[in-house]
């Protein structure tokens, strides 16, 4: 028997502007995708983060949620 899983998805964060500064709009952003082993995030056309956007991916998030890798 085969167990297919989807372990890996790819986001274009620039969706909606090219400032992403905010936590609410990192928890938008990252809302679900804890049910994946590894996340890959395209910033392409971003031109800014801020600090609480940036804390948000990089820390708190793989902080609660070990099992899940971010790969930019």
């Amino acid at each position: 028997m085969f167990d297919f899983r989807f372990e890996r998805t790819k986001v274009r964060v620039n969706l909606t502007t090219d400032e992403l500064v905010s936590r609410s709009e990192d928890k938008r952003l990252l809302f679900g995708l804890n049910k994946f082993h590894e996340i890959i995030l395209d910033f392409r056309k971003v031109k800014t983060i801020g600090q609480g956007f940036a804390d948000e991916i990089f820390r708190v998030f793989p902080r609660e949620n070990p099992g899940t890798v971010i790969k930019t």
